[in-house]
């Protein structure tokens, strides 16, 4: 195997923990693979929404074992949770795939605390 192979293959995705406050809970959020990004595209072409949750079904997970939180048996319970609290993990999620650039407001959180 090449040495780019190997470092392919050792690379993880990006995960971020995130205080939910709809929910009183801190979950880990993490970025799309590949085939949840092909499938996230083709889900928001028809109902954004639905592609929302679906994201927020894929790429939630529990931070005390980084095991799913939901399964696709979730979806229709998820759809009747608040939708802030959807947003907010879905927002994040698609952060972190590199889908939603930073809002304006994050960038400057994070240009002065680098200062």
């Amino acid at each position: 195997m090449s040495k780019i192979l190997d470092r392919v293959l050792a690379a993880e995705l990006k995960t971020e923990d995130l205080f939910v406050p709809q929910w009183g809970e801190t979950v880990r959020v993490r970025e799309f693979n590949a085939g949840e990004r092909v499938d996230f595209v083709k889900d928001a072409q028809g109902q954004t929404r639905l592609a929302t949750v679906r994201a927020v079904i894929a790429c939630t997970l529990d931070p005390e074992n980084d095991k799913p939180v939901f399964e696709r048996a979730h979806q229709d319970m998820l759809l009747t949770k608040s939708a802030a609290a959807v947003e907010l993990i879905g927002e994040k999620i698609l952060k972190l795939s590199g889908i939603l650039k930073e809002s304006a407001e994050d960038l400057e959180k994070n240009s002065q605390a680098s200062v």
